[in-house]
Order: structure tokens, then sequence, then C-alpha cells
């Protein structure tokens, strides 16, 4: 749900918060694993991936604590947990902050929907097995679901640019990545996202599919959810 949470708009931000509660319950009676949401921003333009100052402060840090247990409270889950995805311009970004921030709510429905991409700053760009590392031992038990992405510093611009490019065309240690990932739950969500054709996926999912057989891991095919009655699917 990318609709942006943290705006500054109290009557639209009500709205919103009660469409990821509605989501999150609609999840769980259809057996999906989570429902993913950015923190947001309280830039006027109201895109959630805007740069303010706010969101990188211990306010930010506050206002969307309050967001997330507006959002939770009274739910009662059976499957389904809520996952925030980081994004560089928000407090909810290196491995430490995320933690910091889950432990501060504190709700057991809270996780991290892990984008080790978005995670990557000019400390870690030349060393991402090292930032999978630290995200995974930090979080590895809050991980709702993965993307699975590639990045590539773009050195012709003049300022900073880095750009989303096929798996394997950029910087991304797949393989630490990929084993980190298979050492949790194996029916964890992982995707690909953003690519423009069918054969960019076709491409992104052959290449990692031979990065992991590299890495000694595979993937899981997924399974159909076990009916909360416990009985089977016909009928």
């Amino acid at each position: 749900m990318w609709d942006n949470l943290s705006t500054r708009d109290v009557d639209l931000r009500d709205v919103r918060i009660e469409r990821v509660r509605t989501l999150l319950r609609k999840a769980d009676l259809m057996g999906c694993r989570c429902v993913v949401t950015l923190v947001g921003s309280t830039d006027p333009s109201d895109d959630p991936l805007a740069p303010d100052p706010l969101m990188l402060s211990d306010a930010g840090v506050r206002a969307f604590r309050e967001v997330v247990e507006r959002i939770l409270d009274g739910l009662s889950l059976e499957r389904t947990r809520y996952g925030v995805e980081p994004w560089r311009t928000s407090f909810f970004f290196e491995p430490e902050n995320i933690a910091a921030f889950l432990d501060l709510v504190g709700h057991p429905a809270l996780g991290l929907h892990l984008d080790l991409v978005n995670m990557v700053s000019r400390r870690s760009y030349f060393d991402t097995a090292g930032l999978a590392a630290r995200t995974l031992a930090l979080l590895s038990e809050r991980i709702v679901g993965a993307h699975l992405k590639d990045l590539r510093w773009d050195h012709t611009h003049m300022i900073v640019k880095w750009d989303e490019v096929l798996v394997g065309d950029g910087v991304l240690d797949q393989g630490a990545y990929l084993r980190g990932l298979a050492g949790l739950d194996p029916d964890l969500p992982c995707f690909c996202e953003h690519l423009a054709t069918d054969t960019d996926y076709e491409t992104s999912f052959s290449r990692l599919h031979a990065i992991a057989a590299d890495a000694g891991v595979h993937f899981v095919p997924r399974q159909p959810p076990i009916p909360l009655d416990g009985g089977d699917d016909e009928g």
C-alpha cells in the first residue's frame, strides 16, 4: 500500500490508516503473509519518497510510531503481519535503526519487508554482503517478505545517482543475500518489482535461480495456504 502514511493532512492520514487496517484483515482471510507500506513523508508534495528533515528526526520516529500503533490497534491476525519497507529518506533505513524502531513499537504483528537495495548507502555500496549480514543478524526473526533487486552507481551523473537495474547487472552480492534469506522461513515471500517488461522479469528470475544454485540454495515453490478451520480447500 504505497499511499503516504505520514501526510500532513490529518483527515487523509486517518483514511489511509483505515485502509491499511482493512487490507490487513482481508490479507489475513486470504492467507497472505504480509501487507507492506513505506514510512512516508511529511513533505508538502505528499510523495511518500520525498525527503523531509522530520522523517530523519526523533519527532519523525514518534509520529510514525503513532501511525503504526493505530494501524495495529485491536487487530487479531492469524497469518498476516504488517511489514514496513526501508527507504533512505526516512529513519527506517539502517538495520540498527530499523531494529530500534521495531523494538520501540514492540508489536508481534509488525515486521520488516526487506529491500536491501533501498538500504544501500555510500558506506555499504561496495560491501553489500556486509550489509546483508548486519541486517540478517539483527532482524532475521522480523523479516516478513523480501524484494530481489539490484543497484548500480551512474558515475556519469554529476551528483550522486543510483539506478535500479536487472539482477546481476549491479553491485548487490546476490549470493550472500540469497544464502541469508534461505535461512529464514521457507514460506517467506520473495519477489522482483519495478521491471519494465515480462522479458526483464524472466531475465531476473532466471539469473536469481542460477545464483541461488551457485550459492547452494534454492527457491521453494509457493504452497496453498492451510485453511483456518483445518479442513481441505475443495468445495
